[in-house]
């Protein structure tokens, strides 16, 4: 069975925020092998690099208005402690992506970034963090699948309504203290759109939550002897990820409720956003995708965008990694 090193996305999506994120994590990839790269800088590389490269795309790729997708992402604050609630100490989180699905509801998966060191042998995963001084007793892991219980409860999920009390993450992480071996594994079973995005030799894949050793769950919510992930099976690359919610395929995503999405999750920032210069000179943010297909069909600044152009985009996108040079 090949490896998820060894595994290549067989997507061939031709709009804006593919193909972004394609060349993206191409060119993070690259970066990465000429620096060394920490959890949170190549989680912002990634999405900063799709957020500034898919409107560019769709103005000079071309778009068709058929195949547009939203695209949000928001990230959970460094600091602020437990109490403070769209923070990565309350929630476990670093940051979430949400897909346009209707005007009810969205598509969201939410991640946490964790770094291997450059080992080939490394075939271990350690999820252990803190815990963080306002959330003690409980360990990062912990407040995150309280999180996510606390989310589910919301969204009127069946198996988390004992949940729905517990106004903050620490009251739901010292319920699951109280629940048996089986009863974390039922709940567990449910959650395959929760992922820790493991980045190693600038390689950026996914664990589901659901598919964590059971042993290595249990201890984090016991706090016993710490067991690490053993990963001994593939991983989907962190791109294939978010291909399926934008495309619609596969699972690693949840609909839920936009009040729910609104109420749980931070602001959220369009990946599709496209900076309009007017012939004066002036400029205005416009995130919405409408713009951005307008703007596939409409001269700018005296350059007609080319309906054309994506095949192009497409060969540089594939275009071996051996030929890049270094740098910027």
């Amino acid at each position: 069975m090949a490896t998820s090193e060894q595994r290549e996305s067989t997507e061939q999506a031709l709009d804006p925020m593919h193909l972004a994120l394609a060349w993206t994590m191409a060119r993070t990839k690259t970066i990465a092998g000429v620096q060394d790269y920490d959890e949170e800088s190549y989680t912002s590389t990634i999405l900063g690099g799709a957020a500034i490269a898919a409107p560019l795309l769709a103005v000079f790729g071309g778009h068709n208005p058929a195949d547009q997708v939203t695209c949000g992402f928001g990230t959970f604050r460094k600091s602020g402690g437990a109490k403070t609630p769209l923070s990565e100490t309350a929630t476990g989180s670093d940051f979430c992506l949400v897909v346009g699905h209707d005007e009810e509801n969205a598509k969201v998966a939410i991640f946490q970034a964790k770094k291997l060191e450059s080992n080939v042998k490394s075939r271990v995963l350690s999820i252990r963090r803190g815990p963080a001084e306002s959330a003690k007793p409980h360990f990062q892991m912990t407040m995150l699948l309280a999180f996510v219980c606390r989310i589910l409860a919301q969204s009127q999920a069946p198996s988390f309504k004992e949940f729905a009390s517990d106004s903050t993450s620490i009251a739901a992480a010292s319920r699951l203290e109280k629940f048996q071996s089986h009863q974390v594994e039922a709940l567990v079973k449910h959650i395959d759109w929760v992922h820790y995005v493991v980045y190693q030799d600038g390689e950026a894949t996914t664990v589901p939550f659901n598919q964590l050793d059971q042993g290595c769950i249990e201890a984090e919510i016991s706090r016993a002897a710490q067991m690490s992930h053993k990963l001994t099976k593939p991983r989907a690359p962190f791109i294939d990820t978010i291909t399926e919610g934008l495309s619609g395929k596969g699972a690693g995503w949840l609909v839920l409720p936009r009040t729910v999405i609104k109420k749980f999750l931070p602001e959220l920032i369009e990946m599709g956003a496209i900076v309009v210069v007017d012939d004066k000179g002036g400029t205005g943010l416009t995130p919405d995708f409408d713009c951005i297909n307008q703007a596939s069909l409409e001269p700018i600044g005296g350059i007609q965008a080319n309906p054309q152009g994506a095949a192009a985009v497409v060969a540089i996108v594939s275009r071996p990694s051996g030929g890049l040079k270094s740098g910027m």
